[in-house]
């Protein structure tokens, strides 16, 4: 299942997700780009989602280091996914 939040403070991330089984990082941007991050580990996905400065963790701790593809539709269904 997936965990969610919103990133209001964010200027680039709106939201991120993330789902501590397949170890899955969803990014949607407020462009309304949205990312997979593939074998992203639970503390990394922790420290972003815990972090007052989600894009400087994220462009510190997860773009360019792990393999990704474009996720179509930039929403998350909220059948799949757990506030956090």
């Amino acid at each position: 299942m997936w965990r969610i939040i919103d990133t209001p403070e964010s200027s680039n991330i709106r939201k991120i997700a993330y789902n501590p089984v397949t170890l899955t990082l969803r990014v949607i941007f407020k462009s309304n780009d949205a990312y997979e991050y593939a074998k992203v580990p639970n503390q990394v996905a922790g420290e972003l989602m815990a972090s007052p400065s989600v894009g400087s963790v994220f462009s510190r701790l997860i773009r360019n280091h792990y393999e990704f593809v474009k996720y179509q539709g930039g929403t998350i269904d909220q059948d799949e996914v757990s506030p956090v």
